[in-house]
Order: structure tokens, then sequence, then C-alpha cells
């Protein structure tokens, strides 16, 4: 019913072009780019879309935006995403089901980043979830939790701080015991 695409600085247009090329359920005006200007609401705003491509760090400023109080030049740090429900981002964009897809995922992989944070408070809105990256995990695999329990928290059945020790005991030692930070 409804993808968002969450892609590095720089990818927006290449992933829309992408998708034109290989993908024929799509036009161009099913397909809406985020950028810096269109940050605030832009559920509400894009509800004629499919697909909204929204770049990596202006994603907490879409969600932060939806709250009363939002201002754009304010860190958004300090937020408290966990506890607050910025916005339904099913009922706001008119969405019964929704895909999201993390392009260079593994950026997301510091918990308490604020895009991190962002996106985590809004897990519970996509019906489906995807991770690409093409950068390896080989001296970092610790730095796999926060994605892996974006798209399914049932695969590492622990908090991070635990999925980290029992990391480092399994492996740390075993090739380099600087392996594991």
């Amino acid at each position: 019913d409804g993808i968002i695409i969450l892609v590095p600085i720089g990818l927006s247009y290449h992933w829309q072009q992408e998708i034109l090329e290989k993908v024929n359920l799509f036009k161009k005006e099913d397909i809406q780019i985020i950028d810096n200007l269109l940050k605030v609401k832009p559920f509400e705003k894009f509800n004629d879309k499919k697909i909204l491509i929204i770049r990596h760090d202006l994603y907490a400023d879409c969600i932060a935006s939806y709250k009363k109080d939002y201002d754009s030049k304010k860190s958004l740090k300090d937020l408290r995403w966990k506890t607050a429900d910025y916005v339904n981002i099913k009922s706001m964009w008119g969405k019964q089901k929704l895909f999201v897809c993390l392009d260079e995922g593994h950026s997301f992989k510091h918990t308490n980043s604020v895009k991190t944070k962002a996106l985590f408070s809004t897990k519970k809105y996509f019906d489906y979830r995807a991770y690409v990256s093409a950068t390896p995990w080989i001296n970092g695999v610790e730095d796999s939790y926060s994605p892996i329990t974006f798209i399914d928290q049932s695969i590492i059945p622990m908090p991070e701080n635990a999925f980290k020790l029992w990391i480092s005991e399994s492996i740390g030692n075993r090739w380099d015991k600087y392996a594991i930070s």
C-alpha cells in the first residue's frame, strides 16, 4: 500500500530512477522524494503518493514534525522517542500496509543515535521491513544488533548489552581480542 525507502544522502534520485527503470508498477508521480524543504509533515502532504524516499538524516525530523512544538532548528536528541508516539504513519498517510526499506541500513547501528531512535519509534507501523547493505560486519558483529532487531526482534532475543557480552564471549577472543569493542 505504501513504501518508505530510507536512503543515505545523495541516493534519493538514484533510487527513484532504479524503481522507474526496473519496476513497471510505478510511475514518476507515484514517488515523492523528501528533501530538507519537504520534511515537515510529509505523510499528510503526500498521501496521494505510493513511495516516499527519505534521506536517513531527515527521517527523525519527518517524525518529530508532528510534535506540537516542533522546531526544525532544535536538536532532536532530547526527545522521548521510546515513550512518545508523534505520528501514526498509517493514518496520516492513509495506508493500510506499510513497507520500509533501509538502504545502507548499517548506518542505523547505533541505538542511541537520533535517526535510529526515530526509526524504532515508528517500527510498529511497518508491516514489512527490509535491510539493504553491502558493508560487511566482519570486525563489527556487535553492530548488527540494532538493524537485526529492527527487522525481527525474535532473531536476537536479548537486550543489546547482553548481546554484546554474548558475542564477545563467543567469538571475541578467538581471532583477535580487539575484534569486539
